[in-house]
């Protein structure tokens, strides 16, 4: 019984820590190889991980955009 209530327990913080983070934090991106580069200098894997870094920084008051698909 104990043994249920900290499984519950358990599950219950992780779901807390995941809604704290909110959906604006999760942002899955395919895991294939396409870079581009970013205006920050970074090469990137892929358009989608760009433009995930991109709305963090716009967050904090920065922009962040593509400059040329491939390496810096």
């Amino acid at each position: 019984m104990r043994f249920l209530a900290l499984i519950a327990f358990c599950l219950l913080a992780l779901l807390g820590l995941a809604a704290a983070k909110g959906p604006e934090e999760i942002c899955a991106c395919p895991r294939h190889l396409d870079t581009v580069c970013g205006s920050d200098g970074v090469t990137y894997p892929n358009p989608c991980e760009l433009n995930c870094i991109a709305k963090r920084a716009a967050r904090n008051g920065q922009v962040l955009t593509q400059v040329k698909a491939g390496r810096c």
